[in-house]
């Protein structure tokens, strides 16, 4: 399995949209793929209309629980399977504190359900140096760090690389970095 991490370290530029469309592209193609979502905000969630109701499970079970990935996943529209957030999961930074190695957590969950998909699509929160993104950098063989083609983004996105390239040292993680532009606009270039 393929596992891709979608990453910036700002909010806007097009990570969810980024995750969402490529993983229906890929679905349409014939390939078998899971989208998680590590933001507690849930937008990947909510762009493939699933509703996590009071009680039903979710990555934060995962996360924070130990419920097995397979048990979590849900049927999603276009033939992507779907890992959903709900804001339950912003409680793992917290958690993280009291747990042996909580950047491996979701690598260790993924693992479980390899021969299942051809790839997977980590939707991170914005944020380079939390818990969550530390997970998906760690579980992910390749960080595509998704950019605005605006001057201002384009100069924080240097930054954000520097950023992931640390983390990856720091963590021992092994992926390989790519980029994607969004929010592309030909009439202002």
């Amino acid at each position: 399995m393929k596992t891709l991490a979608l990453v910036n370290q700002k909010g806007g530029c097009g990570k969810t949209t980024t995750a969402v469309n490529l993983a229906g592209a890929l679905a349409v193609r014939g390939e078998r793929v899971l989208l998680v979502d590590l933001d507690p905000q849930a937008h990947a969630t909510m762009a493939l209309s699933v509703c996590v109701e009071p009680g039903e499970r979710s990555l934060a079970d995962v996360l924070l629980r130990g419920t097995s990935l397979s048990e979590v996943v849900r049927a999603a529209r276009g033939g992507i399977a779907l890992v959903p957030a709900t804001l339950e999961l912003g409680e793992l930074e917290e958690a993280a504190a009291r747990t042996l190695h909580p950047e491996r957590l979701l690598g260790q969950a993924l693992s479980e359900v390899e021969g299942d998909y051809d790839y997977a699509l980590l939707d991170c929160p914005p944020r380079a140096d939390g818990v969550l993104t530390a997970n998906a950098l760690r579980a992910a063989d390749v960080a595509v760090l998704v950019i605005e083609m605006g001057a201002f983004a384009l100069q924080g996105a240097l930054k954000a690389q520097a950023v992931f390239e640390e983390l990856a040292g720091d963590m021992d993680a092994r992926f390989e970095l790519r980029a994607v532009g969004t929010l592309f606009d030909r009439h202002a270039a």
